[in-house]
């Protein structure tokens, strides 16, 4: 639904499937991402994403199921250095709502 609706927008929306963070090394999957990308949505589970924010901006938070966390990084993504990224955002599924 989120792909269609980005698509719907005008996004130009490119789906790829990466098992590569699951029990892996975070930064080496993203370094893995083209230069030219310049969003990345990153859809996981716990704990991979508790521990990608944490290697990626250092930040020790708690990520309910369904929440949303915006992260930007200051380097490319092959010169991605562990702890450079600023976590802006960080929404539970309450304050998100009902998608329906």
């Amino acid at each position: 639904m989120l792909f269609r609706s980005l698509r719907a927008a005008g996004c130009a929306v490119e789906v790829v499937t990466d098992r590569s963070l699951y029990g892996g090394d975070p930064i080496t999957a993203l370094r893995e991402v083209p230069e030219s990308t310049s969003r990345l949505l990153v859809v996981g589970h716990e704990p991979d994403l508790v521990e990608l924010l944490q290697v990626l901006c250092g930040a020790d938070v708690r990520l309910p199921t369904a929440a949303l966390a915006l992260v930007e990084l200051e380097a490319p993504w092959p010169l991605l250095p562990a702890g450079r990224g600023v976590l802006h955002l960080l929404v539970g599924p309450k304050l998100l709502g009902d998608v329906n």
